[in-house]
């Protein structure tokens, strides 16, 4: 047995390596070296300072025991002895009934709830117990507090030889018989026995003085509450009520005067939250060093927390306060934790840690909690589980005793993961079956609606209006006649609703002596027409189909609900605590709702032993349940067993996936609604789940029986694959082969319908090799009716491309179509590619012809426009493709957008409206004033923006400006809206105005632009009249001048109804369009009525009076000529001197002036300047000496020196 327990040295060493923490106090000289500087320092001064108690003041487990351990420890002052007292077992020692103070705590008395007084007393019995119990027992050995003591051999021997020579003599004292013969005297003979009884009498006295001295001592330290004998009762004290301490006062100082003890620590005394009991050991240590018996400093070292003492309270009671600074706190907690579990080499979630932390704030706990971990996590052996087990570790350390009840399926963390959530689940699933019943019964309302369509409810009603009235042949709206069948139209119907409807009763009308009303009583009390046609409605849309899809999400939500875990259930809130939660309430919420904690709780509180599962098919299940990944390939041993210990919910786990388990969902029919979850699961397009798939068949385990499986939940599996980049070309076709050849007919119908599968068949010119089997072949084709855009056609065999040529399983492509016309028609390569259409429809190929007669527009859209040289379309076909209605209106236009073919008429369209203007736009069409006024014409006799910019082409104006617009009456307002068209471009519109072939009397021109009315001007398209003259002069002056200018003959007739201005006048002679006789005779009609004062008019006029000199004006004219206009001086002297009248001398003064130079000092007195000598200044100067202007003329050879009178 011995050999056993010894221990391999390497193994003492592994285990002594083992990075356990000690809970105990740790002493750490360096770390809390300054503390115990503190401490030395207090205690070297506790007699100069007077300092007795001392506090070592910080919060709970922040090292106040350690650093007292380690003051202990360095401490190198002899004469300091310390004396340990610590209150930390005094709630496990209360229980101990034992002692003479047991009544204090009998089952009466509940301990948690002892009186403040009763617990205060107790805690002074623990001091005064750890006082005496410190101490060896021959140290105190008049101590009334005895305890059992062993005794060594010699003082066991000695007590008996006492205890023997006391009973001897007591025998022979007490013998009468000898008493007798003393008293006697005895004779002499026996003297020599008297001598040695007598001796043996002094002895035992001797003992007996000693004995009784013993009795009198152990009397002394006895205190008897009550001695029962029968009836006789002895009371001899009862002191219980009284403080302790107090009461034993000289027992504590006689412990301390008979021991060195100077330094009493004392530690754990606040956690009973008293003051009092540090008033009594302040009031103790005053009497002990009071005491001359003792005469020594005895000081006390107290650790207390910060908050033991509130206000300034703690000062009164401690002569010097050492404040400790925390090791570990909510803040710095994590780092700690994170520090001591670095040993270990875990791999933790830091997150978590963190997370914890804050609610450990105390090191013997955060130790605790380490080193069970390290012991769980050796036994559970789950490296992938590790935040887990440490959550429950946390847990268990902060909680224990939530803990423990969590094992008995009790307490506050076992209702917050499991009670809540039954109760949430129950709630949930009542609320989804509620919703059930009510769409059940929607669905069955809406199954028993006989009517399956309005016309057969509508019959109804209308055959029950035939069976109340005679001999009904038609029903009458607005006294015309319909049908039976005619009143089934909504119109018809609701007119029948309203009443206003009558019937013809053979040759009468008659009025309904019923309404509708009425008749929707007889036919269905509890129905309106209009619920059963909401009902019909909602059943023909598709409601019946909702609500059946409905029920199936019902049904799987209510499958999900019933396995959901507790922490989605707490992140989506459909779960809480209450709203202000506890702080282990708070724990708890963290724990779960992060799944550290989870409905596998008991797989972290309780071993494993193999039984219907192998230890591998357990942590593979550990894995699935903490939704953690195994390899694909991991063996399972018991599968089936496997499959029932998985719930429902975690076959929707990416970590359920397993060849084990695919392999027996594939040979077995067992587990259906589980295995319809797994394969969901891998139907997912998760990249978990196609990886799995993937693997599996590059395994070639069944991946035949894998794809049709997989096909029947994953109808989007080609889809996926398809758009898979990591596949190759080759691997795909293999996945497609896979597909085609496993899978059912209606499952690849299915994943066509979500995919491009078809069009990829379509352009599989290699389907006929991918898929083997012929019927299959055959059976795809017909089943898809599939469209090839390319085949190998020379490798196919005939029969195969005849059946694909006549059933039309070819796509309408450029390649397809040639293949077809080269085989089947007459095939020309120039037509084909420049004139297709054409070229098919005289192909000869009358099935392909009715094929792409039948997808015309698909024709269009893949063949006509993709042909990049087919823009010669034939006139003719391209007209029949144009008024093809098969067509679309987009296509159509993409074909003209196309071609270089023009259409030669606008006319021949059949709905020229909808592509007329677009042709227009795109200039498809010939540029023919015949194609301009139909498209006017189709517009309502209106220019549309297109037919405007369809004028406003160079080229279109270049060619229409050949011809002339037609003059048929009937196009006139064409002509007129025309040139009333203020869109077409100025530059084009002048070119066009040559084509217009009369004028107008009468033309709203205003809102031309300037330069269109003066082309209308120029080209003579306005006929001159008084109306069209105001307009111009009024909005596009000066264009009404040029019109004068180009009608002057018609504007001399209508001289007087036009309105004239001077400056119109002074523009029109300064034209020289217009002829001089012209302009004398518009002289002469202007200034016979006006006053001439424009100084432009004027210079004209005596321009054209010089040069005219039969032209005769007016006095008052000429003098305006002289002095205003703007001749030169010899001009307007020689049209003075052409119409030499009387002038006074005022107006010639008033001429000089206007002359200005040295003309105008011929008005002053003495001046004599000269002038150039000509013939015209000579006779005039000669004028004014004639007229008394001047007094002396006098010519040189080259000037002419004037004298005018001096005064």
């Amino acid at each position: 047995m011995s050999k056993n327990l010894q221990m391999n040295p390497e193994n003492k060493d592994q285990k002594q390596n083992i990075p356990f923490n000690s809970l105990s106090p740790v002493s750490d000289p360096e770390k809390h070296k300054f503390y115990c500087d503190s401490l030395e320092w207090a205690l070297s001064n506790r007699k100069e300072k007077d300092i007795k108690n001392i506090a070592l003041s910080g919060t709970y487990g922040s090292g106040k025991s350690s650093i007292l351990k380690t003051f202990q420890e360095t401490n190198k002052n002899e004469n300091l002895k310390f004396l340990n007292i610590s209150l930390a077992t005094f709630k496990e020692e209360k229980k101990n009934d034992t002692d003479r103070y047991a009544h204090l705590r009998s089952e009466n008395i509940n301990s948690d709830k002892l009186s403040k007084n009763d617990q205060l007393r107790l805690v002074e019995l623990s001091i005064l117990q750890q006082i005496f119990y410190h101490e060896e027992y021959d140290n105190i050995p008049d101590s009334r507090f005895k305890k059992i003591r062993s005794l060594n051999p010699q003082e066991v021997q000695e007590t008996t030889w006492l205890l023997f020579g006391l009973i001897s003599v007591l025998y022979t004292f007490f013998n009468f018989h000898f008493l007798r013969t003393l008293i006697n005297l005895p004779e002499p003979k026996i003297w020599f026995a008297y001598t040695i009884q007598g001796l043996l009498a002094i002895g035992g006295l001797v003992l007996s003085f000693y004995f009784l001295r013993a009795v009198v001592g152990f009397s002394q330290k006895l205190t008897i509450s009550k001695l029962n004998f029968q009836n006789l009762e002895i009371q001899v004290a009862d002191k219980i009520d009284k403080s302790i301490l107090n009461n034993h006062l000289d027992e504590i100082l006689y412990f301390f005067e008979v021991t060195e003890y100077n330094v009493v620590i004392i530690e754990d005394l606040d956690r009973f939250e008293q003051t009092e009991i540090f008033t009594k050991l302040r009031e103790i240590n005053l009497l002990i060093n009071n005491s001359k018996s003792i005469n020594r400093t005895v000081t006390f070292i107290y650790a207390i927390r910060d908050e033991m003492f509130k206000d300034k309270d703690r000062t009164k009671f401690f002569d010097f306060i050492i404040p400790v600074i925390p090791v570990i706190n909510y803040s710095n907690s994590n780092e700690q934790l994170t520090r001591a579990l670095e040993k270990f080499e875990y791999s933790l979630s830091t997150e978590l840690i963190d997370q914890v932390a804050f609610y450990v704030d105390d090191m013997r706990l955060l130790y605790n909690i380490v080193n069970e971990f390290h012991i769980y996590f050796q036994k559970f052996k789950g490296e992938k589980y590790q935040n887990k087990l440490f959550a429950i570790i946390v847990y268990k350390n902060i909680y224990p005793e939530d803990f423990v009840m969590l094992g008995k399926n009790q307490g506050i963390l076992y209702k917050n993961l499991v009670e809540n959530k039954l109760s949430w689940i129950n709630d949930a699933s009542r609320k989804i079956e509620e919703e059930n019943s009510r769409l059940k019964m929607e669905l069955d309302n809406l199954e028993r609606v006989l009517p399956k369509n309005l016309e057969e409810l509508r019959r109804i009603y209308l055959m029950e209006y035939m069976k109340n009235a005679n001999n009904l042949s038609h029903f009458r709206i607005a006294n015309k006649n319909y049908s039976v069948e005619q009143m089934l139209e909504d119109e018809n119907f609701e007119n029948l609703k309203n009443g206003s409807i009558s019937y013809r009763e053979n040759q009468y009308n008659r009025e309904f002596n019923f309404k509708f009303s009425d008749v929707e009583s007889r036919l269905d009390p509890d129905k309106s027409y209009s619920d059963r046609k909401t009902e019909i409605e909602n059943k023909n849309a598709g409601r019946v189909k909702d609500i059946r899809v409905r029920l199936k999400q019902n049904e799987e939500e209510n499958r999900r609900i019933k396995n959901a875990k507790i922490k989605y259930l707490l992140k989506n809130k459909k779960i809480s605590l209450s709203s202000q939660p506890s702080k282990q309430e708070q724990l708890i919420i963290l724990l779960v709702r992060n799944g550290y904690i989870a409905e596998d709780y008991l797989n972290y509180i309780s071993y494993f032993y193999p039984g219907s599962i192998t230890e591998r098919d357990h942590w593979f299940l550990m894995n699935v349940r903490n939704e953690m990944d195994s390899k694909f390939d991991y063996k399972l041993d018991e599968v089936e067993n496997v499959i029932k210990k998985i719930s429902e919910s975690e076959f929707e786990r990416r970590s359920v996936l397993n060849y084990s388990l695919l392999d027996q969902f594939l040979k077995s029919k067992k587990f259906p609604l589980k295995k319809e979850l797994f394969f969901k699961q891998l139907s997912n397009e998760s990249n978990d789940s196609v990886k799995f798939i993937y693997s599996y068949i590059k395994e070639d385990k069944n991946s035949g029986v894998l794809i049709k499986t997989l096909c029947k939940s994953w109808i989007g599996i080609w889809k996926f694959i398809e758009e898979d980049s990591s596949l190759t070309d080759g691997e795909k076709s293999n996945y497609l082969s896979l597909i085609l050849n496993n899978a059912e007919i209606e499952d690849i119908e299915n994943i066509a319908s979500t995919s491009q599968l078809e069009a990829v068949l379509n352009a599989k010119s290699d389907f006929l090799s991918i898929v083997s089997d012929s019927k299959r072949q055959i059976e795809i084709i017909d089943e898809f009716d599939l469209k090839f855009n390319s085949l190998k056609w020379d490798e196919s065999r005939k029969e195969i491309r005849e059946y694909i040529y006549s059933m039309n399983n070819y796509e309408i492509n450029p390649p397809m179509l040639r293949i077809m016309i080269k085989e089947f028609g007459e095939y020309r390569e120039e037509d084909f590619n420049h004139s297709n259409y054409a070229a098919i429809k005289l192909s000869g190929c009358d099935r392909l012809i009715e094929y792409v007669e039948k997808n015309i527009e698909e024709y269009i859209n893949a063949v006509y426009l993709k042909l990049k040289d087919n823009f010669k379309e034939k006139q003719a076909y391209l007209l029949k493709l144009l008024n093809n209605s098969n067509i679309k209106k987009t296509s159509k236009e993409s074909i003209i957008t196309q071609t270089e073919t023009l259409l030669p008429s606008l006319s021949e369209l059949e709905d020229s409206k909808e592509l007329s203007d677009f042709l227009i736009e795109n200039l498809k069409i010939e540029p023919t004033w015949k194609n301009v006024i139909f498209k006017y014409q189709e517009n309502e006799n209106k220019f549309s923006e297109t037919l405007t910019g369809f004028l406003n082409n160079p080229k279109i104006t270049k060619n229409l400006v050949k011809d002339s617009i037609p003059t048929d009456k009937e196009l006139l307002s064409f002509r007129r809206d025309f040139l009333l068209n203020n869109k077409i471009l100025d530059e084009l519109y002048i070119s066009y105005l040559k084509t217009v072939p009369l004028a107008f009397k009468e033309l709203s021109f205003e809102s031309l632009s300037f330069k269109k009315v003066e082309a209308l001007v120029n080209e003579l398209k306005l006929s001159f009249n008084q109306e069209n003259y105001n307009k111009l002069r009024s909005s596009f002056s000066p264009i009404h001048l040029i019109f004068i200018i180009l009608n002057i003959s018609e504007f001399f007739k209508i001289y007087s109804e036009i309105v004239l201005s001077e400056s119109d006048l002074a523009e029109i002679l300064g034209n020289s369009m217009l002829t001089d006789s012209h302009k004398i005779k518009l002289i002469e009609k202007f200034e016979a009525d006006n006053a001439i004062s424009d100084q432009k008019a004027l210079s004209l006029i005596g321009k054209m009076a010089l040069k005219h000199k039969e032209l005769k004006l007016s006095d008052s004219n000429i003098s305006s000529i002289l002095i205003k206009s703007a001749l030169k001086t010899n001009e307007k002297i020689e049209l003075f001197m052409n119409n030499l009248t009387p002038f006074d001398k005022e107006f010639i003064t008033s001429f000089l002036s206007s002359l200005g130079g040295d003309y105008k000092q011929l008005n002053e007195k003495g001046p004599m300047p000269y002038f150039k000598n000509t013939a015209l200044l000579l006779s005039f100067f000669q004028y004014l000496k004639q007229e008394g202007k001047i007094s002396k003329i006098k010519e040189k050879k080259d000037h002419i020196q004037v004298t005018t009178f001096r005064k």
